[in-house]
């Protein structure tokens, strides 16, 4: 099993697949690729079979229909409209009317003053991290 395989340069892929592949067909075992960014190993076939393995035809192991992303999808991602001017008490009430948010702003000094009216505010715990903080603080 390999992880974060999107990381191998790209000088050492067709070598590796076919160690790999090598090794799969010689252990009858499976090499597994575990990454959320699955490179583009597939089109490589050719050159791994050069190299005296098996080649190489990776193939998912969860069937695209099976729809995992959005079944398993555990936050909502929303981007304001950044043609629409928002106030920051308003921006602060939608925020407020969450059970959890992460907001990111472009300034520091936006991220101190949301993070201070939500603290006025909500009754809930707010945390702020800036790298303007020093470590410990953050």
């Amino acid at each position: 099993m390999f992880d974060e395989v999107q990381t191998l340069p790209l000088s050492l892929a067709v070598p590796t697949l076919a160690a790999l592949s090598h090794l799969a067909r010689r252990c009858r075992s499976t090499v597994l690729f575990a990454t959320a960014t699955q490179p583009a190993f597939d089109h490589l076939d050719h050159e791994v079979r050069q190299w005296g393995g098996s080649g190489w035809t990776p193939r998912e192991i969860a069937a695209p229909g099976l729809d995992l992303f959005s079944r398993l999808r555990r936050v909502d991602v929303r981007w304001p409209d950044p043609a629409i001017r928002t106030s920051w008490d308003k921006r602060c009430r939608e925020i407020g009317a969450c059970d959890q948010a992460l907001v990111v702003v472009n300034l520091k000094r936006h991220a101190a003053d949301l993070a201070r009216r939500l603290r006025d505010d909500c009754g809930s715990p707010v945390f702020h991290l800036s790298t303007a903080m020093c470590p410990a603080h953050r």
